[in-house]
């Protein structure tokens, strides 16, 4: 199985308001295979059937006008690119986010490459939502870079090195489990670094936590969740259906469906969070007694967790 990370830079600025019209103006690609870790790079510009370059476009991404005179159409380009990657059949494709996919379909559409598209849209991932799902947020590359002490390699808005650190936070996400779920208890529920215990996952896979750090963090998601789950609660209490009550509403609903993401969290799964989450359906909630119930809940795992700790 091969892995394409690829990126498209398009055209851009104020005159290029509507998406359609911003074309392609440049395709890089990052290709890995399962014998080498070792990646192949692929970079063309594109000549766009109609617009120029901006000023901003060049501030952004560093492609001028010129870069165009000895440029290609999309569409030799993307064949080009297929020659790159081969079988499509035999890739996976991921993009950060979903604008490259997008402009690809638009650029491809009433092509003779019909049955290349339908491959790849089929065999297509958002990492950048895949990533969200781990991490609880859908920040820039750098940022989630960061999140692994990694920092940028190569030029920004470089379509080829956005493609290649696109792959390098795949390939973190692929090798530290432990760090994975450190991570996402630290932007979904801390929005702090302050959990990660030494950074004990990032550079050992398979590195594991004691009972006591373990336990420790737990403590502190349900702490979390018990002044939240409070803090709804009063205002639902002291607001009888009007726009707070509504917005407390709202916030219960949300730590239900924290509650439900970070119940297959490894690190609290003996917490069965997922499970005290089905509790708070609506409008079941809005009983009062219900909430109150999950809040002694929350309370009584508190209590246990102190104890042993």
């Amino acid at each position: 199985m091969k892995r394409v990370f690829f990126d498209l830079e398009m055209l851009c600025g104020p005159q290029y308001k509507c998406f359609s019209e911003q074309k392609t103006i440049r395709l890089g690609a990052c290709l890995l295979n399962n014998q080498s870790k070792t990646p192949h790079f692929f970079d063309r510009y594109v000549k766009p059937d109609k617009g120029r370059i901006s000023s901003y476009c060049t501030r952004l991404t560093g492609i001028k006008n010129h870069h165009m005179n000895n440029a290609k159409s999309f569409l030799e380009v993307f064949e080009e690119f297929l020659s790159f990657v081969g079988d499509v059949e035999g890739c996976m494709f991921y993009a950060w986010g979903n604008n490259d996919i997008k402009r690809l379909e638009l650029d491809l559409a009433g092509t003779p490459f019909q049955r290349e598209w339908n491959t790849i849209r089929e065999r297509y991932v958002n990492f950048q939502e895949e990533f969200m799902e781990i991490a609880g947020c859908t920040r820039s590359l750098e940022y989630a870079l960061g999140l692994y002490d990694q920092v940028f390699i190569g030029e920004r808005h470089n379509p080829k090195f956005d493609a290649y650190n696109t792959y390098r936070i795949w390939e973190k996400v692929n090798q530290h489990d432990l760090y994975n779920s450190l991570l996402s208890i630290e932007e979904r529920v801390l929005g702090t670094d302050s959990l990660c215990i030494e950074k004990n996952g990032k550079d050992e896979a398979g590195a594991r936590l004691s009972e006591a750090e373990k336990g420790r963090i737990q403590l502190r998601v349900i702490e979390v969740y018990e002044t939240k789950l409070k803090r709804s609660i009063e205002v639902i209490t002291k607001h009888d259906q009007n726009d707070r009550y509504q917005k407390g509403v709202r916030k219960l609903y949300n730590v239900r469906k924290e509650l439900e993401t970070l119940g297959g969290n490894p690190i609290l799964s003996e917490l069965n969070l997922d499970e005290i989450s089905r509790k708070l359906t609506y409008p079941a909630v809005l009983q009062g007694s219900v909430s109150q119930s999950v809040l002694r809940e929350l309370q009584e795992k508190k209590r246990l967790l102190k104890s042993v700790s």
